[in-house]
């Protein structure tokens, strides 16, 4: 499942009171079988010991030693076998009345009386809930019947693809990935961390020709890497310094190392904060958006844009990128930012509606005048090129066919803004204790 979908379901699970069951398929990939031919080598080594259990395979071993061998189930490693594996556990699903969401194809749901029950798919982790604890011991036979291997996990307190999920007292629940961020930083160095309290500095998208390539190139992308995994899940915080960071693993230098070393330094001086889940009491399906941009915020002159998701008082996505083209001016900037992510916020009210809620059209926040009203307007005036006018049209048409409300609100309340430039002190503080 995406994330987000992940994310979203959570909050379902919260608002409802909906029971859960976390399900783990053992060698998930070797129960469906392989739809074509397809053979492998296998080396000397691997050879040897087949041999010394089947001898009678012995005559058919190649001159250097070899065995080739025929697959017939969907082994790790195999382009098609996550293909494979997926259409096998949803065909079980289907043939026993599950439905998809077309939103999301790894969310399958089944409404029984009234009740519905819903399976979300993360390659062989299942997470099922519903109001009925009988349905999901229902679900939770069926692939146990199916399949061999099974573990399950229930509870107040489970782990969930390296998250710990608390269900506290009055039904939020809080993540925790504390355990991981204790790994991560024995892995970029032991200990002597400087304790921050922002991850980033205002020079976060500069990086000096006089920088020094980094002589830890491996270590430095799989940190990365780690802290991505880290930022969708637990700590968006952190998400436009490692967003920046993902852009150097292939060159980076000392300063990027640096950097590095700060993001791990505030979370090592933070490391109790959670993300939660909150239970919401009006409202608590209604999604809104803040959508910003930083105009020229990089070296190359192109802008950074940002969004932030909530449903209800609950973030569920975040999204920062660099934008793909120049902008000449902060107008502009937030323009392609309304563009590339009004998408976004459209699919998660697309995604409830498949899930069978009955949703209000998305409220999007704007923190810049000229652009809603470039957005809103049915005659703006002329567009620099053809890229931007298409760009202005496509989110006037679903502003005037209703899709969704853009609304103005202050510079001050922008949430999105931690998530387009470095910020400091209180100001970064406040944004980030919103999205926790």
């Amino acid at each position: 499942a995406r994330i987000e979908g992940i994310f979203i379901s959570l909050k379902i699970i919260v608002e409802e009171d909906r029971k859960t069951l976390i399900l783990d398929i053992g060698s998930a990939y070797l129960n469906a079988r392989i739809d074509s031919e397809v053979f492998m080598w296998l080396g000397r080594e691997v050879a040897e010991i087949i041999i010394k259990i089947m001898p009678e395979y012995k005559d058919y071993l190649d001159d250097r030693g070899r065995l080739l061998v025929q697959i017939e189930k969907a082994l790790y490693g195999l382009i098609q076998s996550a293909k494979l594996w997926y259409d096998h556990l949803t065909g079980v699903l289907l043939k026993n009345g599950f439905k998809v969401n077309k939103m999301d194809e790894c969310i399958w749901n089944m409404t029984k009386n009234g009740i519905q029950t819903t399976i979300v798919i993360y390659v062989d982790d299942l997470l099922i809930s519903s109001k009925s604890q009988e349905e999901i011991y229902k679900v939770r036979d069926l692939i146990k019947k199916e399949f061999n291997e099974i573990k399950t996990k229930e509870g107040d307190e489970v782990t969930y693809l390296g998250m710990l999920l608390l269900k506290k007292a009055d039904g939020s629940i809080e993540i925790n990935m504390k355990s991981y961020i204790e790994c991560t930083l024995k892995e970029w160095k032991e200990d002597d961390y400087f304790e921050y309290t922002i991850p980033a500095d205002t020079k976060l998208h500069y990086n000096g020709p006089e920088s020094q390539p980094s002589k830890k190139k491996d270590l430095f992308h799989r940190v990365v890497a780690k802290l991505l995994y880290l930022s969708k899940r637990a700590r968006p915080d952190i998400a436009l310094a490692v967003s920046y960071l993902c852009t150097r693993v292939q060159t980076p230098t000392v300063q990027d190392e640096n950097k590095l070393t700060r993001i791990l330094g505030y979370l090592y001086s933070t490391i109790d904060k959670t993300r939660n889940i909150t239970k919401d009491s009006n409202e608590s399906m209604k999604i809104t958006a803040y959508i910003d941009a930083a105009f020229g915020a990089h070296e190359d002159g192109k802008g950074q844009s940002g969004c932030a998701i909530f449903v209800g008082t609950t973030l569920v996505d975040v999204i920062t990128r660099k934008q793909k083209c120049a902008s000449r001016d902060s107008t502009e900037a937030e323009l392609i930012a309304l563009s590339d992510l009004t998408i976004d916020v459209e699919w998660h009210c697309e995604w409830f509606i498949n899930q069978g809620y009955e949703m209000e059209k998305p409220t999007i926040y704007q923190d810049n005048t000229s652009t809603i009203t470039l957005v809103t307007t049915a005659t703006p005036g002329k567009m620099r090129n053809k890229h931007l006018r298409a760009q202005r049209a496509a989110i006037y048409e679903g502003y005037d066919k209703g899709d969704y409300f853009i609304i103005y609100i202050k510079t001050d309340e922008m949430v999105a803004d931690i998530l387009t430039k470095p910020l400091e002190g209180t100001k970064f503080h406040k944004f980030a204790k919103i999205m926790l």
